[in-house]
């Protein structure tokens, strides 16, 4: 989810995750990961173009760039 291109720039990338605190599946077009924490097991995500800013659980993913996530 970190990868970055030659020029240093963060590659973004799709994905599927379902919220926690309502078990929604959350359908994310384009985003950029900015920092994760594998002791939290978290992960902070840019949501381009809205800037916003999120920190989503890793094993909540069920999809990355349109393929199925198991864990």
């Amino acid at each position: 989810m970190e990868r970055k291109d030659p020029q240093k720039q963060r590659i973004p990338f799709s994905l599927k995750f379902i919220k926690m605190s309502t078990g929604q599946i959350v359908n994310v077009k384009e985003a950029v990961c900015t920092s994760s924490y594998n002791e939290g097991k978290t992960c902070n995500l840019l949501f381009l173009p809205s800037l916003q800013v999120r920190k989503i659980h890793i094993i909540s993913i069920v999809e990355f760039n349109g393929q199925e996530v198991f864990f």
